[in-house]
C-alpha cells in the first residue's frame, strides 16, 4: 500500500531559475536527486529514511506557464507506514517555503 499525496504553485520566474533551484533545495535536505532532465522538467528525489518513515519518492515537474511564469508540481509518495502520510505533507511544504525563499534571493 502506498499514500500519495500532492501540491502545485507558480512562480513569476523563468523555468531554467525555477528547475535549478528545485534541485538547490531537494540537495540542501539531503534528499538523493534519481533523475534530473530539464529538457522535461522532471525531478525524481529520495529522501532519507527517518524515525516515522522509510523515506518518501518525491516526483517534481517543473513546466513553463508562460513567458514569465513557472509552475510546479510535487507528488511525494510513500509505501508501507500510515505514519509516512503525514511526513508526505511535510516534505511538500518545507520544499515551498524553502523554494520561496531561495527564489525571493534570485
Amino acid at each position: 500500500m502506498s499514500f500519495k499525496r500532492e501540491g502545485a504553485r507558480s512562480f513569476s520566474k523563468a523555468l531554467s531559475t525555477v528547475f535549478r533551484a528545485v534541485l538547490f533545495v531537494c540537495k540542501k535536505f539531503g534528499w538523493r536527486i534519481d533523475i534530473s532532465d530539464k529538457k522535461s522538467g522532471q525531478i525524481i528525489a529520495v529522501t532519507r529514511p527517518s524515525m516515522f518513515s522509510w523515506g518518501e519518492r518525491v516526483c517534481i515537474n517543473v513546466s513553463k506557464v508562460n513567458d514569465k511564469g513557472t509552475c510546479v508540481h510535487i507528488l511525494s509518495e510513500s509505501s508501507w507506514d500510515l505514519v509516512s502520510l503525514f511526513k508526505d505533507y511535510r516534505n511538500i511544504k518545507n520544499l515551498f517555503e524553502e523554494l520561496e525563499k531561495e527564489l525571493s534571493q534570485a
